[in-house]
């Protein structure tokens, strides 16, 4: 019966963070994945990149192929993507139970560990997002493996084959991210906490840097002198100091969010502006000073109380069994910030998918401590390690609903807005051109952005026509396959821009001086222009195809 109970909680649990999951819909990236898929087929897998970089070095290959595989067989429909993602999730949280038996030899603490990752609110939209989960989540997955055949290897039986295996799941996942760099780093040094032998450490490892060495090789100039979107790196602008300074501060605030959500850290530290700093709440002014001035000192207080308590159960001579796992598990938190250090941040927290590797490690590390705590035989220790248990599981689903339910409302929208233009126009003309007007007075800061869309409009309606063959997936190739991966035709969330290739136009425009331009240019297409207005307060769509018309060719 406990046992069952214990399988049927992270169930219903389950149920109540994730159902809303399954109406949302696709976002941002998906939609540029796809139309590259479309245009280029299998070509879209390794972008004509050496095959020495993609096998060596990952580049997202299997992250690539992987959507390949799913777009293939499911086309437009989000659900079998989500069943993926959060099954794969689900691995991931049993293999933390895994690990965490392995090291701690307590199945309790090893259930409370796979709870806590599996409804952690800070990296949720590592599996929760379509355009995210086919690096994060299966990265991961090959993370954990490794980390497995390591432990074997360090805690049961020294044999080559656990070493090479571990090595082997460390390069699957770097061919979906590679953000698992920072192994190459904690193996060795877990293994000199263990073994006291510095000679030893580097002849077992050796494999580990040869390979360690080939990848910085391929990917250095990356880093180095980064461009497009990687351009915000801190190496972009040689701030040195400033990167020292986030190998500080990152894993030392990282620690505490791991474990709370930006709603409680950023909640705690609103309460502190107001009464501390006298700043009045609800306020873009007040927001701007909590996020980025008063939050990063209140994660790194309540990481340092933490760490004070950790370092207690260490000096505790009824806990040593705790002492290798907490030195584990604490070096694995640091060193998983590692390949974010050259990463700049607006705010107290980094992107939410960064958080998701550490997650293993912090989920221990809490769970000791309540595991700990539940242990006192004083009831008021009892009673508190359970309050902070359902605590940290509130806070952390509530995150997580939040989360999706701010997809669901927008997914809502989004399908709305493509039924009603595919319902108006089912079949494309030779030559058309569409026009999306609306009047929100911005959506996501952006003030021209009229409908709540994330990816550019233009692109995500040729995607859809053209996998149904409406139109030739032509007008989603570019000069290289690279540039399509990178670009595309409009891509971008404000593009507008019409195009012609083989006698077939296809164009869309959000600015109606724009279309007038456009429309004189290409006087053939008067009655293939589709125009529609938006009204964002009463989420209706209206089709002012006739009037645009009439206003266009006078």
């Amino acid at each position: 019966m406990r046992k069952i109970l214990f399988v049927l909680f992270p169930i219903l649990l389950s149920f109540l963070a994730f159902r809303g999951l399954f109406l949302t819909y696709f976002q941002q990236d998906e939609w540029h994945a796809f139309g590259a898929i479309l245009a280029n087929g299998m070509g879209y897998v390794t972008l004509q990149q050496s095959w020495m970089r993609l096998l060596f070095s990952g580049d997202r290959v299997g992250a690539r192929f992987l959507i390949y595989l799913l777009f293939s067989k499911f086309g437009l429909n989000a659900t079998p993507y989500f069943i993926l993602s959060l099954g794969l999730h689900a691995v991931n949280a049993w293999l933390v139970y895994i690990l965490a038996k392995k090291i701690l030899k307590d199945r309790l603490i090893a259930y409370v560990s796979g709870v806590i990752f599996l409804f952690s609110g800070v990296a949720s939209q590592s599996y929760t997002w379509l355009g995210t989960f086919s690096g994060s989540v299966p990265n991961m997955t090959f993370m954990l493996l490794s980390i497995f055949f390591y432990l074997k290897y360090l805690l049961q039986e020294e044999r080559p084959l656990f070493l090479l295996e571990s090595l082997i799941m460390l390069w699957i996942s770097f061919l979906f991210k590679e953000t698992g760099f920072f192994l190459f780093i904690f193996y060795p040094a877990i293994y000199f906490i263990f073994k006291r032998n510095i000679l030893k450490t580097i002849k077992v490892h050796l494999p580990f840097f040869i390979y360690a060495l080939l990848i910085f090789y391929l990917r250095i100039n990356e880093v180095i002198a980064p461009v497009g979107t990687s351009a915000n790196l801190e190496t972009g602008s040689n701030s040195f100091g400033t990167i020292f300074l986030n190998a500080i501060l990152y894993p030392l605030q990282g620690f505490s969010q791991l474990i709370f959500p930006p709603n409680v850290i950023y909640g705690v530290s609103s309460f502190f502006s107001s009464v501390i700093f006298k700043i009045a709440p609800y306020t873009t002014e007040s927001d701007i000073f909590s996020q980025t001035q008063v939050a990063p000192f209140i994660s790194l207080l309540i990481t340092i109380i933490l760490l004070l308590f950790l370092y207690k159960i260490i000096r505790s001579k009824t806990n040593q069994s705790f002492v290798f796992p907490i030195y584990f598990s604490s070096l694995f938190v640091f060193l998983s910030f590692v390949p974010y250090f050259i990463i700049k941040k607006t705010d107290a927290f980094l992107e939410p998918r960064y958080y998701y590797n550490g997650l293993f490690a912090s989920s221990i590390l809490i769970s000791i401590l309540l595991v700990v705590l539940l242990r006192k035989k004083r009831a008021i220790f009892y009673v508190s390690a359970i309050a902070a248990f359902i605590g940290i599981l509130f806070f952390n689903i509530s995150s997580i609903k939040d989360e999706i339910q701010f997809q669901v409302d927008a997914a809502i929208d989004r399908k709305y807005i493509l039924s009603e233009i595919l319902k108006t126009v089912p079949h494309l003309p030779k030559k058309v051109i569409f026009y999306v007007d609306g009047n929100s007075i911005g959506y996501y800061g952006l003030p021209d952005l009229k409908v709540p869309f994330q990816s550019g409009l233009g692109q995500t309606l040729l995607v859809i026509y053209a996998e149904k063959k409406e139109i030739s997936p032509k007008f989603l190739q570019e000069s290289s396959i690279a540039k399509t991966e990178g670009e595309g035709f409009l891509y971008g969330i404000l593009d507008q821009n019409y195009k012609e290739i083989d006698g077939r136009g296809f164009g869309y425009f959000w600015d109606k001086s724009e279309l007038l331009k456009q429309a004189k240019k290409t006087q053939d297409v008067k009655n293939s222009v589709y125009a529609f207005f938006y009204d964002s307060e009463n989420h209706k769509l209206s089709n002012t195809s006739d009037k645009i018309r009439n206003g266009l060719f006078k």
